[in-house]
Formats: C-alpha cells, structure tokens, sequence
C-alpha cells in the first residue's frame, strides 16, 4: 500500500463508472446488438447533457461498446447504454458488465494500455478512446477531473508501449487479417474489395499495400469522397458505392470493415460462382448471415480473425506483470493528484490572504518582486506539506506563521 492511500478522496473515485458489453463476455453476434451507430452515438450525447451528465464518453469499436463517466451510479450509465443501442435489458445482464471506482478505474487504464483488447498489446485501441473522449468534448461532456483521468490513462498507455514489450511488432485487427491472407496462395492473382474507409480500412489499405503482393486493392465507401481520397493516397483503384454489387460479384476477396446498422453486403450480390473470402470487421456485423451459405464464399469474423494471432503472440503475455506495474505506478499518481485537488481552492485562497496580509505590513520593507517570490514559496511549502502530511488545519496555521516570521526578519 502507497504510504498517502487511505488520504485518496474515495467519494470521486466511487463515482468514476464503466458499463458495456466487449469480446471477453460475448461474440460478435451479441455485440452487434449493442453497438452504437454514428447517428446513436451523437444522440445519447446529446441526451446526456439534458439529463445533467458533466462527463461521459461512449467507446465503440469491433471488440467493445462501453460508457464511461462520472455519476452517481451505474445504473444511470446503463439507462443511457440500453436506450440507444438494440440489446435488450435481459441480454445485457446475461452479457454486459458494470464497474466502478477503484474497479472502473483499473478498467480504463488497462484498455487504454492495450491490456484489455482482443489481441493484448494492440493499440489502435488509443486514437479509437481519443476520438470517442474528442466526441464527448465537444459536446461539453469531458469535465477537468475527466480530462485528467484520461490524461493519466494515456500517459500510463505510452509508458507501457515505449518500457515493455508487449506491443512489439505490427499487431493489430487490421494486420490480423494480413497474417490470415498470408497463408492464401496465388495472392497476386488476387482482386481484394475493400467495404469501408474509416481508420480501421485506412489500416487494412496500407497493411495491405505493404505486405502482400496483391493483383488488385479497390476501395469503396458510402461517401465516395472518402474512399477516392484513400485511394489516391494509396495508389489503389476505387469505384462508387453505386457499383458495389458489380465490384462484390468480381472480388476474390472482400474485407468489409463499415459501420453501417443494417448488412451492406448482400446474398444477391453474387452471381458468379468462384471461390471466395470475405471479412467481416464490422460489429455490427455487415456481411448478410445468409452469404455464409453460397457455395464457395468463407466468411470470416472478426473473433476468428483475432483468434489467429493468440498462439503467435502469447510471449507478450510475459511482458503483462510489468506493465501492470507501470499502470499502478499511475494509477497511484492520478490519485496523489486527485487528493491535492481538492486543496486548490484553499491554497488559492490562502495565497489571497498572504498578498492581503503582506500590502498592509511589509509592503514599504521589501519590493513587489521580493514578496511575491516569499509568497510564492509558502504556498509551495504548504502544498508540499499537504501531500505528504495531510493535516490541513495544522498546515494553514503554520504556513501563515512561517511567512510572518520570515517578514519580521525584515521589519
């Protein structure tokens, strides 16, 4: 136990909550079911805010649809969770979690750390948590005490990434599907649709690019903008998402990695009986149930997907004791911080109170200057003692009578 444990204030941190549903309780199927659409996502933000909520902010990714936020308690997180997603109150007690304080706390840091994603030690984990907290920003929902909590999750993620080897080598959902392809022959008489453009098919595109010798890479999106830019950028074909039937019926394999709510890849599609793989990153999932039963077409889930990766990377596992060291370490800062906060306003005021006291007995005696550097340093002093002595009324008292006997030196 830290030496200031038993000092933390307990009431803030009994209220950080997590409540979702992610791979560790439930398959794509049932995640599928509470993913949060775009359009969702923007409503319970919204609707947050009405309802008096000062920080929340939703993660939704293939592996996890899951709240954050400081609030009374879990069930006001759940309320929001089952509102604007498909599942059901009775598959959300079957497959969904609630964590909070200390737990909820540990919870974060660890999946900002990559510790808690599919394949341990990926990190595309981080710029999803940072768009979901820069959503959640501008929405006005991300208050000081959040900003730092996440502040330190983050800062304890990189501490991870860049002392321990647990993310050693390109490992992630999008290079999952790499290590799958590598084992398929003839790659270079292969065409390759890519169904999506977001960060995840940004990924995909250049993993692709990289390490495979493909025939050909076509990228389509619901907004044609999007997927023409990508695939200028990387010197792959693009079509409309007016073609997509065409482009599916020709493909040898298609990776589809959209968030769209409803199957933007249909039985009806195919026409052309050839072999063929498709991925489906997406959760919900996008690849209609019933393509599984084309004679000649695999489809493969994201679980499955991951799952390849497991075996090839369980030396990471051996890194996973240091890294919990290194998130306790800042666990236990961002709780030193947390204590000393709620000092703030006292110390402000005490500050106050010394620039009142030193204007009316040493303010002929010493210039402004010197006065500001005493004052200056007793606040310094008295934060300092606070820390690490924790008794506040004893430390106010001496801190005024250090500053007046320094000053009577000079009278």
């Amino acid at each position: 136990m830290y030496k200031s444990e038993l000092q933390f204030p307990l009431h803030l941190i009994e209220r950080f909550c997590v409540v979702g549903v992610n791979y560790l309780q439930a398959t794509a199927v049932e995640r599928s079911l509470f993913a949060i659409t775009p359009e969702n996502h923007e409503n319970l933000l919204v609707n947050a805010k009405l309802q008096g909520f000062r920080s929340m902010f939703a993660l939704s990714t293939c592996n996890r649809t899951e709240l954050y936020g400081y609030c009374q308690s879990e069930a006001e997180l759940t309320e929001c969770f089952l509102k604007y997603t498909d599942g059901t109150r009775e598959l959300f007690s079957k497959f969904g979690f609630t964590l909070k304080g200390n737990d909820a706390l540990e919870y974060l840091f660890r999946v900002a750390a990559g510790l808690n994603s599919q394949i341990t030690g990926d990190y595309e984990i981080v710029s999803q948590l940072k768009n979901a907290v820069e959503l959640s920003r501008k929405h006005d929902l991300i208050g000081p005490i959040m900003d730092r909590t996440i502040n330190f999750a983050l800062q304890a993620s990189k501490s991870v990434k860049t002392n321990t080897n647990l993310s050693n080598g390109t490992v992630s959902v999008s290079y999952a599907v790499i290590e799958w392809l590598a084992n398929t022959g003839r790659l270079y008489e292969k065409s390759v649709l890519l169904l999506g453009a977001g960060n995840l098919g940004k990924n995909i595109v250049k993993n692709l690019k990289h390490y495979l010798n493909l025939g050909k890479i076509t990228v389509i999106n619901r907004t044609d903008a999007i997927a023409l830019a990508i695939s200028k950028e990387a010197r792959t074909e693009y079509k409309p998402f007016a073609d997509l039937n065409t482009e599916a019926d020709r493909a040898d394999i298609i990776i589809v990695c959209t968030n769209s709510s409803g199957y933007t890849l249909l039985p009806s599609f195919f026409i052309n009986e050839k072999t063929r793989q498709v991925f489906d990153l997406s959760v919900p999932e996008n690849v209609h149930p019933d393509i599984k039963q084309i004679e000649g077409i695999t489809v493969i889930g994201v679980d499955e997907v991951s799952t390849t990766l497991q075996e090839t990377f369980a030396k990471r596992k051996a890194e996973i004791p240091k890294a919990n060291m290194i998130i306790a370490d800042y666990l236990h800062q961002f709780k030193s911080w947390l204590a000393m906060n709620r000092h703030v306003p006292a110390i402000n005021s005490m500050k106050l109170q010394l620039h009142a006291i030193s204007s009316g007995h040493f303010s002929n005696l010493l210039p402004d200057s010197s006065l500001d550097l005493r004052i200056n340093k007793t606040v310094g002093t008295l934060a300092a003692n606070l820390r690490e002595r924790h008794e506040k009324g004893c430390q106010y008292i001496c801190a005024i009578n250090d500053f007046l006997n320094e000053g009577a030196l000079h009278d």
